[in-house]
């Protein structure tokens, strides 16, 4: 099995591809699969996963009665084994033909281990009183989070799978293990391609023969405003939490979306909130104090820490400093054109034939944008940034700009009406189509509201309308060349 293959495919036909730049990162990638270099597995910490591991140094002389009882033990459900001084590996029928072999006072290590999680508080006991002790290390983080991508769905066997309460059953049918594995999209950083993406497709390959995912997405690190990596360390770090509760979870969403832009990093400046002034001090530009936790306020020279660690010195509160209002004008600016439509909609909408359209030339433009295709087009590429682009230009531009100051005179009339509010409805559904994976409780409110006014829309057949706008699906219109013609004539 060479991974490393530019051409290799799981035995499901999969393999993997990054976004965006798929030369540059998968390079990295087959670089460091290709050095084949030893990992070692086991880390001296206070904390982790232990090690399932029961280990005993046994002189050849005791070390009979105790593979006596092993062989008693052993089986698919316990595995046992012995090493020699020269980390030389040897299965208990291996170990008892060259018993004779070793020298008598030469230490030999037996270790034994249990298939199956459920089983370890059953041999436990027997291995303890053979005078087998439990490894004192603890599992490399990344070798557990190697195997996440299917230890999560039950494996390996998800029937004997603990579900934890309000947890999903993962032994049903047809088990998650089977019918989540492998996923599709892997959403992760850059820095960290050897540590986890190339250890998961190592541990998925040999636990069950195929890649845990066929992308992955890498998105932009976020920096500080002075271009460095947030840690908690150092105190520059900022609560997403924080976030959203000054600003929205649409409006973090939306603008790290809009930022995402390729591989380009992403500044956010940190401000922290003075304990002695109640005002925001800068902390790219702030002095430290006695620490690289702590600053110095500008205005009164007082010194506060922002990690809250030293009960001598006031605390201080970091948040982001917001760089763009994009978000907020695209929210914000779409109200007075979304009230509008709003009134308009009177309920009395519904799919109506063709033929009344007449002039109404505006449907078929609207349809020669192509705006759907456009951005679905662009969320296929990993490109987020300009999906939002798309959709923010098509509605502002397009839509608020010129189709909606077209249609005000013609609401007024009961022929040319209807066909402006049938075609305000249908695109206004579009709209929050597309609007929906980068603003999803805004749109989702928009939905309700549009649903209980129009809860009819389409133009030749009437479009999927559900209750709840996450489980709609995003229909593609088709223009032809001669509404390509009439892209722009909405009279």
């Amino acid at each position: 099995m060479d991974v490393v293959d530019p051409n290799y495919q799981s035995p499901s036909g999969r393999n993997l591809t990054f976004h965006p730049d798929p030369v540059r990162y998968r390079n990295t990638f087959y670089n460091w699969l290709a050095e084949k270099r030893d990992w070692c597995i086991s880390r001296q910490l206070w904390w982790g996963i232990a090690f399932p591991f029961g280990t005993g140094n046994f002189c050849r002389k005791k070390l009979v009665p105790v593979l006596d009882e092993l062989d008693k033990l052993s089986g698919e459900e316990l595995h046992v084994w012995m090493v020699d001084e020269h980390d030389h590996t040897f299965s208990l029928a291996e170990a008892r033909a060259k018993l004779a072999a070793f020298p008598a006072e030469t230490p030999l290590e037996v270790q034994a281990c249990p298939r199956y999680l459920s089983n370890e508080s059953t041999f436990a006991k027997s291995l303890e009183t053979l005078g087998l002790a439990e490894d004192p290390d603890v599992l490399d983080t990344w070798f557990s989070s190697a195997l996440w991508p299917h230890s999560t769905l039950g494996w390996p066997n998800p029937e004997d799978a603990k579900t934890e309460t309000g947890q999903t059953d993962l032994n049903s049918n047809p088990n998650s293990l089977d019918y989540y594995y492998p996923g599709s999209c892997l959403v992760t950083g850059r820095d960290i391609i050897t540590l986890w993406v190339a250890r998961m497709v190592i541990a998925g390959l040999y636990n069950l023969g195929d890649v845990p995912f066929t992308d992955c997405f890498l998105h932009a690190n976020i920096m500080d405003g002075k271009g460095e990596r947030m840690s908690k360390s150092k105190g520059n770090g900022i609560d997403p939490v924080d976030i959203i509760d000054m600003y929205g979870t649409d409006a973090m969403r939306y603008v790290l979306s809009d930022m995402q832009t390729g591989t380009q990093d992403i500044r956010l400046p940190v401000q922290a909130i003075s304990p002695f002034t109640g005002n925001k001090v800068e902390l790219a530009e702030a002095k430290h104090g006695r620490s690289i936790f702590t600053y110095i306020d500008p205005e009164t020279g007082k010194e506060f820490d922002v990690l809250g660690t030293m009960p001598d010195i006031p605390s201080g509160k970091n948040h982001q400093r917001p760089v763009r209002n994009r978000q907020k004008i695209s929210a914000t600016n779409c109200g007075t054109p979304l009230r509008f439509a709003m009134m308009n909609l009177t309920g009395r909408n519904s799919p109506a034939d063709r033929k009344r359209f007449g002039v109404g030339r505006s449907l078929a433009a609207l349809a020669a944008l192509q705006t759907v295709a456009e951005v679905q087009s662009h969320l296929e590429k990993y490109n987020p940034s300009a999906a939002i682009n798309t959709a923010r230009d098509f509605f502002r531009s397009e839509f608020c700009d010129w189709y909606l100051e077209l249609i005000k005179p013609r609401m007024k009339d009961e022929q040319s009406g209807f066909v402006a509010r049938q075609v305000l409805a249908t695109v206004l559904d579009q709209v929050l189509r597309l609007y929906h994976p980068f603003m999803p409780f805004i749109t989702e409110a928009i939905w309700e509201n549009l649903n209980e006014r129009a809860p009819q829309r389409g133009i030749d057949a009437a479009l999927p309308v559900v209750d709840v706008l996450q489980v709609a699906e995003c229909r593609r219109f088709a223009p032809s060349a001669k509404t390509m013609h009439w892209k722009m004539n909405f009279r």
